[in-house]
């Protein structure tokens, strides 16, 4: 369906002690210096008028001194904001959501509905905000190179990718089995409530690293940048659905030929926490690939397993 309101809002999130902006500019004037310091940026907004007056938030990060409270508890934008780069507030108010609703029922049932016993969903809502301070600090630290930022954004979207199919692979299996909640407490105070396969984690906390590095001028942003993609390359985490390791690669396709080679990597290469989570997903989906793609992913199993085996 073709969407009918032509108006839409645009969001200019930066660091002023990087950019050496006037702050006595009005925001208009600042859009219209980005414009003009940026020609293709400003090509996008040559036919665009302005509906509606401008705003400025020079501070968007907040949260409150106490989140939860005897038969209360704030949630979204009410517990905590943070800026809206990854645009992740949605996600984080459902997140929440889930945690109380499963604290809720417990406390009704126990009669116990105070600040104690909603503790746990003061821990999640925390550690997400932690978690999207963090996932900003470094992605502020990736512009100051474009190899560096074109490889977090790389790494972020695999691990947006792993973390959310791992979330629906936790609900799938245990279902509204007694030991769901138990299962899920995890790392509250991390963000990483619902747990994440390690291969993956491990992938995101590199990415994490390297930035941080950077940020604090341990490493040069342009050779983390390259590094990171060197770790794109390698690691067996790292699926062939997109060419996620070269740098000259900006467009997702999704060829025949990117199926197999991705249906190899999950039969012979994969960690087996990613194994396990993409056939999990694979048999939920019920994806039926032709038989000539079958047999091509079965002769390139044998193939790399004969190759394995005579290096031993």
């Amino acid at each position: 369906m073709d969407a009918t309101n032509p108006a839409w809002s645009v969001g200019l999130s930066y660091d002023p002690a990087r950019t050496g902006w006037r702050v006595d500019w009005t925001p208009e004037e600042l859009f219209a210096h980005v414009q003009q310091q940026y020609p293709a940026l400003a090509e996008q907004f040559c036919g665009a008028t302005r509906t509606g007056p401008w705003q400025d938030a020079p501070h968007t990060q907040y949260s409150a001194s106490e989140i939860v409270g005897d038969q209360y508890c704030l949630l979204d934008r009410a517990a905590w904001d943070t800026d809206p780069l990854f645009s992740r507030g949605l996600n984080n108010g459902l997140e929440q959501v889930a945690v109380l609703a499963e604290e809720l029922i417990g406390a009704f049932d126990e009669g116990t509905v105070n600040a104690q016993r909603l503790r746990y969903v003061e821990q999640v809502s925390r550690g997400l905000a932690a978690q999207q301070d963090y996932t900003l600090h470094a992605a502020y630290a990736a512009t100051r190179s474009p190899v560096l930022c074109s490889a977090f954004a790389r790494v972020w979207l695999l691990w947006s990718m792993f973390s959310t199919l791992h979330l629906a692979h936790l609900h799938r299996t245990l279902g509204a089995a007694p030991a769901h909640q138990a299962a899920l407490r995890r790392s509250p105070e991390s963000g990483l409530w619902f747990g994440a396969p390690q291969s993956a984690l491990q992938l995101w906390s590199e990415g994490l690293r390297v930035c941080e590095a950077v940020a604090a001028g341990r490493a040069g942003p342009d050779s983390a940048g390259r590094a990171l993609m060197g770790t794109l390359r390698d690691r067996r985490s790292v699926p062939p659905l997109f060419g996620f390791g070269r740098l000259e690669e900006r467009h997702y396709v999704l060829s025949r030929t990117r199926q197999v080679r991705t249906l190899v990597w999950a039969l012979a290469r994969a960690p087996r926490d990613l194994r396990t989570l993409l056939f999990s997903h694979l048999r939920r989906k019920e994806v039926a690939l032709p038989q000539a793609s079958l047999a091509a992913a079965g002769r390139q199993v044998a193939q790399v397993r004969h190759s394995a085996d005579s290096a031993v």
